[in-house]
């Protein structure tokens, strides 16, 4: 029988490589990257289901799971990737979009969705379509999770979104990543329990099986990629590995790196985004005639904002010792991991 296999990211461990350049290669899975399903007359997609109740896949039924599954009538495993699993961290803050004053007054609804989706309630989504999936032929339901080590994590997130805060800087950002990791509310309700990997191990295979759950550090495809693609795609049991392994190297064996990331340490910033409108430049036919615009975009107003963020030494042991004991267990319950080569612990 085939089984139902989940990527569920999280986000910054190279999904959009991994969706684009190996799942596009692979013929002996079906690959579904960032579906989206018909629920009522909308779209949604696959991993912002997860941001909801686990009831929601009754609500979505059969049909809508169908339009997924249903098609792989030749007995393939389905291998469907996205991050919304994993949801997201509360904003750095002041958002430019509905700014809040501070953490936790406002997020965008998206945003706020996708903070409240948790190991907790990603369990009882898997519950839930192991039941709904086993009636498509399904066997058995597998996860695969790559980790980041939580420092540089934090770092590429922030680089990620600086173009809709407000004063993005150094400053900024060490803030934070300091109320994510030792504010207890920033901790507990706000993703920064999102970064506790063993917890989710021991959670998913509570649920799973832990043979059906397969971890793997972000840090392997950086240092070594054809024995990180190996591992990956031996874990799904991809028949023609050696063939894409071979064929992603042949171009060059690349990542998309995040061009955010100037150096191993630091990381730019983007400019802010647009406002919601132009501004017309008064004698505008003149300026048309001499082939110059006469409508410019407005941007935010941000005269605070730096172009670069570092992680220093300081915040990243700050970072570590707080995720210290869970890296240790998860490397002891995994040793491949061998996370205190990449300096997790």
């Amino acid at each position: 029988m085939r089984n139902l296999i989940l990527h569920i990211g999280p986000p910054k461990t190279a999904t959009t490589f991994l969706q684009e350049e190996v799942m596009s290669e692979i013929q002996a899975t079906e690959c579904a990257t960032g579906p989206n399903l018909p629920v009522g007359s909308e779209k949604v997609g696959f991993g912002t289901l997860f941001c909801f109740s686990p009831n929601v896949w009754q609500s979505v039924g059969e049909s809508a799971f169908r339009d997924l599954c249903g098609e792989n009538q030749n007995e393939k495993d389905l291998l469907i990737s996205g991050e919304g699993a994993f949801g997201g961290l509360v904003s750095p803050q002041p958002w430019m979009v509905e700014s809040a004053s501070k953490y936790g007054e406002y997020m965008e609804l998206e945003r706020a969705l996708s903070i409240q989706s948790d190991v907790y309630s990603l369990t009882s989504h898997l519950e839930k379509l192991q039941s709904l999936s086993s009636k498509f032929g399904y066997r058995d339901l597998k996860v695969l999770f790559t980790i980041r080590r939580q420092d540089t994590k934090l770092a590429s997130e922030y680089a990620e979104v600086s173009d809709k805060v407000r004063g993005a800087s150094q400053e900024n950002f060490e803030e934070w990543a300091r109320y994510l990791v030792n504010d207890p509310l920033g901790y507990g309700a706000s993703g920064g329990a999102k970064m506790d990997y063993f917890e989710w191990w021991k959670k998913i295979s509570a649920v799973i099986g832990k043979n059906n759950i397969f971890v793997i550090p972000f840090e392997l495809l950086k240092k070594d990629i054809r024995e990180f693609l190996r591992m990956w795609l031996g874990y799904i049991n991809v028949s023609e590995k050696e063939e894409i392994i071979h064929s992603i190297l042949g171009k060059g064996g690349e990542t998309h790196r995040n061009k955010r990331s100037t150096s191993k340490f630091t990381w730019s910033l983007s400019e802010p985004i647009k406002g919601p409108s132009n501004i017309s430049i008064p004698a505008g036919r003149f300026l048309t005639a001499l082939g110059l615009p006469f409508r410019v975009p407005l941007r935010w107003p941000d005269f605070s904002r730096e172009e670069e963020i570092r992680l220093s030494d300081k915040l990243s042991d700050e970072i570590l010792i707080a995720y210290e004991k869970s890296n240790r267990l998860l490397d002891e319950s995994l040793p491949h991991l061998s996370l205190k080569r990449y300096d997790y612990f």
